[in-house]
């Protein structure tokens, strides 16, 4: 098989799972009016297709990740956090989300239905793509802190 034949099925079946992610986001968005409860919908729909594509050694779990200085704050809630099942676990599980130490997170998704910079039609001035800049930057401050046990 030819490496161009090769590198457009990988594309196709990207696109089509694309494809399958926005029908099935969609389907909810006509009957739900509720943002959050879609936005939910959404961040599930993502989890379950990166279960599918990750290897088993990374969890999916949606919470807040804590540093061991304690001048620093637990973050915000994250909608999607990647961290390592392997030899670590979260610090605390609770039915809805997870405490993670900074040290065994990979990486953070924050799941939007829509980027928009405008202020229109919101109750307050932040908009969302801001809020999601700075919760991640908010997290890197914290990466900063890790501290690992060495033996």
């Amino acid at each position: 098989m030819s490496r161009k034949k090769e590198s457009s099925g990988i594309k196709l079946y990207y696109d089509t799972l694309q494809d399958i992610f926005k029908n099935q986001s969609s389907v909810l968005t006509g009957v739900l009016t509720h943002y959050g409860e879609r936005g939910r919908n959404d961040e599930e729909y993502l989890r379950q297709f990166l279960q599918r594509v990750l290897p088993s050694r990374f969890s999916i779990g949606t919470g807040f990740i804590v540093s061991s200085d304690n001048e620093k704050k637990p973050s915000n809630q994250n909608d999607i956090i990647l961290s390592d099942q392997f030899w670590n676990s979260p610090l605390y599980n609770e039915l809805v989300a997870k405490v993670y130490p900074i040290e065994i997170v990979y990486a953070i998704i924050e799941v939007k239905g829509v980027l928009d910079k405008s202020e229109k039609g919101r109750k307050t001035k932040k908009c969302d793509l801001d809020s999601a800049f700075e919760n991640i930057a908010y997290i890197r401050e914290l990466a900063i802190s890790k501290k690992y046990v060495k033996y």
